[in-house]
């Protein structure tokens, strides 16, 4: 809904190079030539009081003049009423006809009440010391009633014609009276309006939702209180300090409002003809929360599909090897393992990509990018073309992964982001436990080539679902095509938004979205440290992914389809782990903000850190169970029972760093995400290479003690590392080039 405030709003049609009050000084009129502190003295020694009245439509609007005048000058007191200006003017003419001026100085939002006034002698006359500094009227004599304003000095009707009006009409606004009630509406977060105020509009926003468009540049004053010291009031020399502390520079500069002094320039960086979020288009984190999770989904879809084909192949490789010719033991697991290589190419450029041309047309070609390569490795014809479509498909299935995590970073504020970021990457990690489940029954009962179809159906229908309910989360991208919009419809070519860096070229933009990833993997100690972290865990799962059929297969000699069915207990720890952040993340993160932040205050990534420590106890002990009980030969189950162990303290763990990142880096989640994927995928491709000759050599029991071992090494300092030193680590960002 559009908000209204009506006051003078056709002052601005005036668009006054500089505007002046509507008085103009006698001859007489006193210039002040002291300096503020001696005022100060005079009004202390008259009694340290001031009375005003101020014309308004909250009551407490102007408390924050009080506290600065009070704090500015210790033993002074401001009695301070607000009403509307036409109850305080009648009541201001009452006190005049009854000799009974107990009101010092006054301020209205009218403009007939002074010139009446001073006619009638009964206002001091005297200006303050910044007087000759106010923005004047340099063009004829303001607009006295309503056919002056259809003078063309004073409105833009030859320009813009009457269609602005029908169209605003159209949107049936609400008229409000007033300046703080319109505000007051437009920054509760629970109220969904479009303001346009044609009063004195505060300069800070306020809210992170709230975003403010001002006028082309130029030297103007929308809406200005006009202010007068009655003749006869009682503390001339308290109204004389007021007067001249609100004029003053420190407060002009400081207030928060358009500046009525010509010296003295608007705060930089509020941006002239910058396009911002209005109700109509609220940025991603307002959406509202069935949307949000819509969008979570859809994402997490094309996270799950691609991760599910990576080992999906994995029963069916003897087939694939017996058609293909694939003799080499290393070849075949080069087959698998390659996919998971191309993760480390794929997120260095689809990440920046997504940070300069959003996040959903990064989505949808990496989707058909890999829905087409996959559909070439069930076609394959040889081992080289198997391979080669491989990695390729691979490259497209690594998007989403980093992706995401910028997604989740767009949509999600930080205290809602555990649960969107347990959800969401359960997906990448369960794809693997539960592909070659699927993939042992489509080996035993059919071709190996339906690993493939199958699989390539799914995203076609994951393509579908994105293209239908999947919209745009990138806040600068969406801005970006509001900008181009706002242009062709208006023509105004200086619109920009607060994301636009016009002294950069494409290719330098592009340059440094695409070397982002690396400067920050190699620059940035705490991505440094959490994609060691992260490495180890993720390698560590396809080294146990890769060997576990194989090991039911051996030691228990169960056939494809059962062996596949063993999964299901990875899958299960993945649940479980994912069930435990999502419900204790986001209220751990809430209540650690609440003990530990200021009010106002932004909470920490560091509040991600707490889940990690029983995630980095759950990985050894699930390992070392894992392990021991295979070599032991005990009953299936005790297995499965290490399996799930382990998958439980690896999501949490998982799910802790990708919050980390998420929070550390916000706007630039996808580029921090991708960094660290490229090292953990990395491990997810060699790991599963030495993982036969290791088990071979050392036997599960010790192979499995030895990763719980390294396990421990990382793993137990790492919280400890993150809590205590988390805060300067991310304090040595290098911000320049980097995430500007």
């Amino acid at each position: 809904m559009r908000l209204l405030s009506l006051p003078l709003t056709l002052l601005l049609a005036a668009n006054a190079a500089a505007y002046d009050n509507l008085l103009h000084f006698g001859p007489t009129a006193q210039v002040e030539t002291r300096s503020i502190d001696q005022i100060y003295k005079a009004a202390l020694k008259e009694g340290g009081v001031v009375t005003a009245w101020f014309g308004g439509d909250e009551k407490n609007q102007e408390d924050a003049v009080k506290k600065a005048f009070e704090t500015a000058f210790p033993g002074m007191k401001l009695n301070l009423t607000v009403d509307l200006s036409k109850y305080l003017d009648g009541n201001i003419d009452q006190q005049l006809a009854n000799n009974n001026v107990y009101v010092d100085t006054v301020a209205l939002q009218t403009t007939q009440d002074f010139p009446r006034w001073k006619d009638e002698g009964a206002l001091l006359y005297y200006a303050p010391a910044a007087y000759l500094e106010w923005h004047r009227w340099k063009g004829k004599k303001a607009p006295a009633d309503t056919a002056d304003f259809l003078a063309p000095e004073v409105q833009g009707l030859n320009k813009y014609g009457e269609t602005w009006f029908t169209k605003l009409l159209q949107q049936k606004p609400r008229w409000v009276r007033g300046a703080a009630t319109p505000q007051t509406l437009v920054r509760d977060p629970k109220t969904p309006y479009a303001a346009t105020f044609t009063s004195a509009m505060g300069l800070t926003t306020g809210t992170g939702s709230l975003n403010a468009t001002y006028p082309k540049k130029s030297n103007f004053i929308s809406w200005a209180q006009h202010t007068a010291i009655l003749k006869d009031a009682p503390h001339p020399e308290g109204a004389k300090l007021l007067q001249n502390f609100l004029l003053s520079k420190d407060f002009q500069t400081t207030n928060g409002f358009w500046p009525v002094r010509s010296d003295v320039a608007p705060p930089a960086g509020n941006g002239w003809d910058r396009v911002g979020f209005l109700s109509y288009s609220p940025p991603p984190k307002s959406t509202v929360r069935e949307n949000k999770w819509t969008a979570l989904i859809c994402v997490s879809l094309f996270s799950f599909v691609s991760p599910l084909t990576s080992t999906m192949v994995a029963p069916a490789l003897a087939s694939i090897g017996e058609t293909l010719h694939i003799d080499s033991s290393l070849e075949l697991a080069l087959t698998l393992s390659i996919f998971v290589a191309a993760y480390a190419v794929g997120p260095l450029f689809w990440g920046p990509i997504s940070e300069l041309r959003g996040r959903v047309i990064v989505l949808q070609v990496s989707n058909l990018w890999f829905l087409c390569f996959n559909l070439g490795c069930a076609l394959s014809q040889n081992k080289s073309s198997m391979i080669a479509f491989r990695f390729l498909a691979g490259i497209g299935g690594s998007a989403p992964l980093v992706v995401g995590s910028g997604t989740i970073s767009d949509m999600f504020q930080p205290e809602e982001r555990g649960r969107a970021i347990s959800v969401y990457s359960v997906a990448p990690l369960l794809g693997p436990a539960l592909g070659p489940i699927g993939g042992g029954w489509i080996a035993e009962r059919t071709t190996w080539r339906w690993v493939f179809y199958s699989t390539t159906i799914a995203c076609g229908f994951v393509q579908v679902a994105a293209l239908l309910f999947l919209k745009e989360t990138y806040a600068p991208m969406i801005l970006e095509r509001k900008k181009k919009h706002l242009i062709k419809e208006t023509g105004n070519t200086e619109l920009y938004t607060a994301y636009d860096h016009p002294d950069r070229t494409f290719s330098r933009t592009l340059g440094i979205a695409l070397t982002r990833p690396f400067r920050l993997l190699f620059t940035q100690p705490i991505v440094m440290f959490l994609a060691a972290y992260m490495t180890y865990l993720y390698g560590t799962m396809y080294l146990v992914l890769s060997t576990f059929s194989g090991l039911f297969e051996k030691l228990y000699h169960e056939a494809p389809g059962y062996q596949g069915l063993n999964y299901i207990s990875l899958a299960l720890g993945l649940f479980i782990g994912t069930h435990i952040c999502a419900r204790s993340q986001d209220r751990i993160y809430t209540a650690l903000k609440r003990q530990r932040c200021k009010e106002g205050q932004p909470g920490r990534p560091e509040f991600r850190v707490p889940m990690m420590v029983p995630g980095a106890i759950l990985i050894p002990i699930g390992l070392l169970i894992y392990s021991w009980t295979a070599e032991s030969k005990t009953h299936w189950i005790g297995p499965n029972i290490g399996a799930c162990i382990y998958t439980t303290g690896l999501i949490m763990g998982y799910q802790c760093i990708q919050g980390y990142l998420v929070g550390s880096y916000a706007q630039y989640a996808a580029s921090a995400v991708a960094a660290a994927t490229v090292t953990r995928s990395l491990a997810g491709f060699g790991f599963p290479l030495f993982a036969a000759d290791m088990y071979d050599s050392l036997g599960y029991g010790w192979g499995g003690t030895l990763l719980a071992g390294v396990a421990i090494l990382l793993g137990w300092p790492a919280p400890v590392t993150l809590w205590l030193y988390g805060a300067k680590m991310r304090a040595k960002r290098l911000r320049e080039g980097l995430c500007n």
